[in-house]
């Protein structure tokens, strides 16, 4: 779909933004990208989807 869509819009701005997009992800190393991920959804301060702690009881001190 994206690249009939560019073939379609070729020389667009989509065209150029989606090339750009597609470097930049393909140059990402693997571990630089989870590290992104793993601060996006269990950071606590974007979204908490998912827990980055251990679990603790409620007394814990």
């Amino acid at each position: 779909p994206l690249g009939i869509r560019k073939a379609v819009r070729h020389g667009s701005a989509f065209d150029v933004w989606s090339s750009t997009l597609v470097i930049i992800g393909y140059a990402t190393p693997a571990f630089l990208f989870a590290i992104l991920l793993i601060v996006v959804f269990a950071g606590g301060s974007y979204l908490s989807w998912f827990p980055a702690q251990g679990l603790l009881s409620e007394n814990f001190d």
